[in-house]
């Protein structure tokens, strides 16, 4: 199984850009997005 983590994002998880997470992080799973989030959040 591969992980990969990225950090120090700032995202727009539902296309909002009035609603982005500024120190955000993506995990993901075999080529797939698992999870996104604030950076906080992803330990």
């Amino acid at each position: 199984m591969k992980r990969t983590l990225w950090q120090n994002l700032r995202v727009c998880p539902k296309g909002n850009p009035g609603n982005t997470i500024d120190d955000a992080a993506i995990a993901v799973e075999n080529g797939k997005i698992a999870w996104i989030g604030a950076r906080g959040l992803a330990a």
